[in-house]
Parts: C-alpha cells; structure tokens; sequence
C-alpha cells in the first residue's frame, strides 16, 4: 500500500505496539495517523512542530508518542479514546524547557517511562538529553560529541545509552546507580570504526552486540564486553551500495533491516548471534520472491534451519561474522 497525503518530505514513521495505526511525521509539520487494514489517513495533527517533525518513537507498553521538531523541544502525545484515534497533546516541552532545541533521534525505554533525545551540537547545550515520561529534562551528558547526534539507542536491559553522531562516531554511556531520577550518565566508551555519519544504532536484545550503519555504505557489528571494557568490532557488512540511512532489528532478534539511498531494503538473517550452528548472515536484495505476509516473522520461529528458509530468496551472502577473516 502507498500512504499518500502528506505534502512535504516523510522523514518518521511508527507502527502503534497496541493500536491497528501507523503514525507519520513530515517536514510539512503534520503528524498523520493512518489505518494499517484500510490504508486511510484517520486524522490529521496541524502545525505539530513549526519547523517539520524530524523523529518518532513509540512507547511498546505504555503506548506514549514522543516526537521531535527542528526547532523544537520533544512533545508527548497519546491517542484519543473516539473512533478517530486522533493524536491529543499530553504535554509541551516548550514551557518546561526554555533553551532552543533541535531533535535529531529519539529512543525510548521499552519497560521504563523515560527516554533519549540527540540534538545538534551548539557550544550552549549538551548533544544528550534524558527525559521523564512527563516531559521534564533530567538531565544530560557532559562529553559532548563534536558535531551534533544523528542516531539513538537505549539497552533493553543494562543502564546503557548509545549515541552516533555526524563525527564517525558511536559513544556508549552508562546510567548512573543512583537512579533514573537523579539523571546521571557518564560516557565510557567512545567507538570509532566508521568513516562517515552514524545513521543508525540498535541494541540486540539477547546477545550482547550493538549494530551500528552509517553513511560510509557499511553496517557495524559491535560485541559488547560484561564489563566496562574495550568495545570490539565483531564484523562490517557492506553491499549496500550507497550510504545507509537507517536501521530498525526486529523486537526478536531475529533479523534486521537497513535502508540506503540506492532506495533498497535490504533484510538481514542475524541468527549467527545467538545460535551455536554459526549460520552464515543472509541479505535480501532488491526485494523478495514471495510477499511479505503477516507470519512472514513467525518463519523463523518454526524453521530449525533458519539459513535454509531464506536460501531460496537470498541473492547474495554475507560473512560468517564469528570466525576469523582472512
């Protein structure tokens, strides 16, 4: 289905954890609600941020919208109880926060009523911010990046946050023990393995591995130490043919699917992560043979050979990322 509506670029979007809706944000300042069985625009939220919308995110359980806006600070949304599901303001951060601030990415907590916002680099505000689920800045990050953040990830389960930024690097930091409250974090690591921007970091959510895509058209697999120690680089992947764009992992684990400006999708097989058979990555170019169907993710599930339910729609092979590369 094609969502056609909006009047300006398409730069989010966000599928409900509960409701049957996509959520859209534009540089056309409008946020769209659409119906994901009819394809229909269900509402439309005028002048949600005065300079475009830049990012979306979703809480997965306590089902609160966070957006951002060039200019502005985060705002909080929810829909609304009547059968048009449209977006109802919970609370502005304008009034809660004076500086100006541009919002690059945003990530939430997938159990906790927090999240994380990257912004442009200036020399008055730091590039990381915490915030409550009411909206209230708690705090921020004193190691700044160099330029400003262009991708957001927070740990599923560790007190972890990590940042890319537009200078080639990812920087890992560490919430403090004293509490989500008190709004501590401190940078522990700084990784630098790309050679152009990092547009897109996610955290596996059983394997300890930080995936990371970039501008410089190659996909980074980072094994994450028990401690604070050295991060390393498990393996890249390259065959995009054009600078990354985007990267989103399946809330399994399973697989991962990146963008690039070739205007591919590319899907990938990451059960070498956690499985001791070691498979072998497997990339979808250019689309596949069959049509993604509801329980297309269920596959992996059922299949014992992960690798050989996706043979006969794979065109191309990536490395064996856990053993030794010549």
């Amino acid at each position: 289905a094609d969502l056609v509506g909006h009047t300006g670029v398409v730069t989010c979007v966000a599928f409900h954890p509960t409701a049957p809706v996509l959520i859209s944000g534009s540089e056309d300042n409008t946020l769209k609600v659409w119906d994901t069985m009819t394809h229909q625009c269900l509402s439309t939220t005028t002048n949600a941020h005065q300079h475009g919308v830049t990012c979306i995110a979703i809480h997965p359980t306590m089902s609160f919208i966070v957006t951002g806006g060039r200019i502005d600070p985060p705002k909080l949304w929810k829909l609304s109880s009547s059968s048009l599901l449209m977006l109802v303001e919970v609370m502005n951060g304008r009034r809660l926060y004076s500086q100006t601030i541009s919002t690059r990415c945003i990530a939430v907590h997938p159990t906790n009523p927090f999240f994380v916002t990257g912004r442009e680099y200036s020399n008055y505000d730091s590039s990381v911010l915490l915030w409550s689920d009411d909206c209230v800045a708690i705090e921020y990050g004193v190691e700044k990046h160099t330029r400003g953040i262009s991708s957001i990830a927070l740990h599923p389960t560790k007190p972890y946050i990590a940042t890319g930024s537009d200078d080639k690097t990812i920087r890992l930091w560490q919430i403090s023990s004293e509490g989500i409250r008190k709004g501590r974090y401190e940078c522990f690591s700084i990784i630098d393995g790309h050679n152009a921007a990092v547009t897109g970091l996610a955290f596996h959510p059983t394997a300890p591995v930080l995936l990371s895509c970039s501008a410089d058209e190659s996909v980074n697999m980072w094994k994450l130490p028990d401690n604070r120690e050295s991060v390393e680089c498990m393996g890249t992947l390259f065959g995009q043919r054009g600078p990354v764009t985007c990267l989103a992992l399946h809330p399994n684990g399973r697989v991962f699917v990146t963008g690039n400006e070739r205007n591919a999708a590319l899907l990938w097989d990451c059960s070498v992560l956690n499985n001791r058979r070691q498979r072998d990555m497997a990339v979808m170019r250019n689309g596949m043979t069959m049509k993604l169907q509801d329980n297309f993710f269920g596959m992996f599930a059922r299949t014992p050979h992960t690798q050989e339910g996706l043979d006969h729609k794979s065109n191309q092979r990536g490395p064996n990322l856990l053993t030794p590369q010549e």
